[in-house]
């Protein structure tokens, strides 16, 4: 016990527990304001305790002496080796927040015992080997004498293995899932070598995990096995590490979106990865046409050699070289080609050889720079246009490898009564464009009538003559 206070004398402080002292020989005084001493025995009960030294007694402290707890049956009295069985202890002196089990050597702490009264207690069986264990309950009054309790074996089983391929060499660490597993008492048996218990860690009744042994090429089966029984097997495949031979081609532009073919061997379908460049192409990006064939496109890259290498479960084939070259842009189109003077308008540049982080645009002699310019791929690129004097003007994609191409742009879009570019059509007075036979139509029809009144003209000045 530890009392706490002041002037406490080392080797003159004396304890008294209810008249009963305690030698200054057997109290421990660790600093002026501290000492330690062990309680005598005492009936279960309230007493005063007093720390005395040559300058006199201290005021009474209290303290519990707290009967030792009894433990007189367990309901159930036996559960599987897993663990996960709720028990009820009945017995005395059961002391909430400051009872613990102990079953089998495994202390189940004061936390995860539920004591209802000072009669009744609860509490999960852990993990155990299978046979019988001893159950004692342990409070501040002391441990109960033990009462029996016997795991009984139950045969495990497996549902599932992550990852369920591996390469021939081992290595990997496989988790196995499933239930009845027992940690220190559950080996793993993979392709008929088996994984002792010490090398198997159980996380829980229903996760293992193991690292696989080497093995060749193949699948096998994956078993676990405790006291209780084996699992039924699940498949585990050993794949070989693969081989990449060549690369048709073995070289490509910045922009990237080359298709290149890999020819090797032990290329998996949905499991093969290429790494170029230190850039991941990952297996759904990967067309695996056969054991020997893989296909892929091309990131982009900056200029210069790169090393391919090819992934699978198997392992990591020797890398092959592949060029990134420079090569100059192209463009074949504009979307939207026209826009107003102001600027604002989102254009989309069709073509290739764009790079990402890499690619200008230049319009009417402004230089739209990279940061601008959106490239979603090496065919296709956005950009806002600057404002401009109404005209047309040339778009040109400028990368590393050099200019594209003019495409052009119109800025100002045409209103009514102006002259739309190249039609040869005008405006009228009534602002609708007509063309120059439409005006003929009222010069003859003028001509026309002139001739008729002359007409009529004579034929009265005759009839009058006559």
């Amino acid at each position: 016990m530890t009392v706490t206070g002041t002037d406490f004398v080392v080797g003159g402080t004396t304890v008294t527990v209810d008249g009963v002292a305690v030698p200054a020989g057997d109290v421990t005084v660790t600093s002026p304001t501290t000492l330690v001493f062990a309680t005598p025995p005492h009936v279960a009960g309230s007493v005063a305790v007093t720390v005395g030294t040559t300058a006199g007694v201290s005021a009474p402290l209290g303290y519990t002496y707290v009967a030792a707890p009894t433990a007189a049956s367990l309901t159930p009295t036996s559960g599987p080796t897993p663990g996960g069985t709720p028990v009820t202890v009945t017995g005395t002196g059961f002391v909430p927040g400051a009872t613990s089990v102990t079953i089998g050597g495994v202390v189940v702490p004061a936390a995860q015992v539920t004591v209802t009264s000072p009669t009744t207690l609860t509490f999960t069986t852990p993990p155990h080997p299978a046979g019988p264990v001893g159950v004692t309950v342990t409070t501040p009054g002391g441990t109960s004498a033990p009462l029996p309790f016997v795991y009984t074996p139950v045969a495990p089983a497996a549902t599932g293995l992550d990852p369920s391929a591996g390469p021939t060499a081992g290595g990997t660490t496989v988790t196995l899932t499933g239930s009845g597993f027992v940690a220190g008492s559950t080996s793993v048996t993979i392709g008929g070598t088996t994984v002792p218990a010490g090398a198997v860690t159980v996380t829980s009744p229903s996760s293992l995990s193991f690292v696989t042994p080497p093995h060749a090429a193949g699948v096998v089966d994956v078993t676990a096995t405790t006291d209780g029984g084996t699992t039924a097997p699940q498949p585990f495949r050993y794949v070989a590490a693969p081989v990449a031979g060549q690369l048709d081609p073995g070289s490509g532009p910045t922009s990237g979106g080359t298709t290149v073919t890999v020819t090797g061997s032990g290329f998996v379908p949905g499991a093969t990865t290429v790494t170029i460049g230190g850039v991941v192409v990952p297996a759904g990006q990967v067309t695996v046409t056969g054991p020997t064939t893989a296909t892929f496109a091309t990131p982009p890259h900056a200029a210069g050699a790169v090393d391919v290498v090819v992934g699978t479960p198997g392992g990591t084939a020797a890398p092959l070289p592949f060029t990134y070259v420079v090569v100059a842009p192209t463009a074949t189109g504009l979307d939207p080609a026209t826009g107003p003077t102001g600027g604002g308008t989102t254009v989309t540049v069709t073509g290739g050889g764009f790079v990402p982080g890499g690619t200008t645009v230049t319009i009417g002699g402004v230089v739209v720079p990279a940061d601008q310019v959106t490239v979603v791929d090496a065919s296709t690129l956005t950009f806002v246009t600057p404002p401009h004097a109404a005209g047309t003007v040339g778009v040109v994609v400028t990368t590393e490898g050099g200019a594209s191409g003019e495409l052009r742009f119109r800025y100002g879009t045409p209103t009514s009564g102006s002259a739309a570019s190249g039609s040869g059509s005008r405006s009228g007075p009534s602002g609708l464009a007509y063309t120059g036979a439409d005006l003929a139509l009222p010069v003859l029809g003028g001509g026309l009538a002139l001739l008729a009144g002359l007409a009529l003209t004579v034929g009265a000045r005759r009839r009058r003559t006559a």
